[in-house]
């Protein structure tokens, strides 16, 4: 804003005037003319002038009162001349001006995990840069209309965006919408492949089926997987040893797919049965590897 003073001759245009430099919002009397406390430029019944001053567009003068704009982009110190023109009468305003960059708009806190905040804004038109703050904290400096944190923040106190101009002129807004992350549901992984009776080797159907079983633990981001292998109650074989060898076996194949994965193993025998041993359909179900996720 500016506190513009004003003198008139009817024979010759006068020297301009000193004037104080109050900030941007104030309003000050000086000559009989008042500085509008908005930016709107009126465009009904104006007085005829030029003017001259770095950094802005528009001057208009109703009754007593000054409205000046900026151009975009500028902030800081300026000197208006304003040179009114009524019949044969000249006037001559001077203005100490400071130009304060709007506050920013818009401003969305948006949690996007535990480890990462994205905040975002809508430009001041006549900015240089901004301050990230929260509790008087600076989070980050840009001269960007967002700022990516790699940590989480809270909802309260909230996040303010304060625009920087020049001649470390500033304007702050202290309203933010914070958006919380989505809650992220991680299904329990798991799986059962079966055997043919006294093996322990994978057929193909078995391999897609561990390869769709990797592709959910990379997904989800697990990194430790158990697997036990088990066996029907027929003898004729070392039970114990086909169990763990088809926990093994298993392993060795997922291992193939994901190998930084911790997998450990375990060989049960027939000691835990998922149906009855009587019949065929029961002796296959329990001739299997369990997988199951574990962290």
């Amino acid at each position: 804003s500016a506190s513009p003073s004003a003198t008139s001759s009817a024979s010759e245009i006068p020297k301009p005037t000193s004037t104080a430099t109050p900030s941007t919002g104030n309003s000050e009397k000086s000559g009989g003319m008042t500085l509008s406390k908005t930016t709107v430029i009126p465009t009904a019944n104006t007085k005829r002038l030029t003017f001259k001053g770095t950094g802005i567009s528009k001057v208009a003068v109703v009754n007593d009162e000054v409205s000046v704009a900026a151009k975009p982009g500028f902030s800081g110190k300026t000197v208006v001349t304003i040179t009114l023109m009524e019949d044969k009468e000249i006037s001559v305003i001077t203005a100490d001006v400071i130009v304060i960059p709007p506050p920013a708009a818009n401003v969305v806190v948006r949690q996007i995990n535990e480890e990462k905040t994205r905040i975002t804004w809508q430009r001041s038109p006549n900015a240089i840069g901004y301050e990230v703050i929260q509790n008087e904290e600076v989070l980050c400096t840009t001269k960007s209309t967002s700022c990516t944190l790699g940590r989480s923040i809270s909802a309260n106190p909230p996040v303010e965006i304060k625009s920087l101009g020049k001649d470390e002129t500033e304007n702050v807004i202290k309203e933010a919408t914070y958006i919380a992350a989505p809650v992220r549901v991680i299904p329990e992984v798991k799986l059962v492949v079966n055997f043919d009776t006294n093996k322990f080797n994978l057929d193909t159907g078995d391999r897609i089926l561990i390869q769709n079983f990797a592709m959910d633990v990379q997904i989800y981001g697990y990194k430790e997987v158990d697997i036990s292998g088990h066996t029907d109650s027929r003898g004729g074989v070392d039970n114990n040893v086909l169990s763990s060898n088809r926990a093994k076996a298993s392993r060795a194949y997922l291992l193939e797919l994901i190998p930084t994965l911790k997998v450990t193993v375990n060989g049960y025998a027939d000691v835990i049965s998922v149906a009855p041993n009587s019949t065929a359909e029961g002796m296959a179900a329990n001739r299997r590897a369990e997988f199951r996720v574990v962290k």
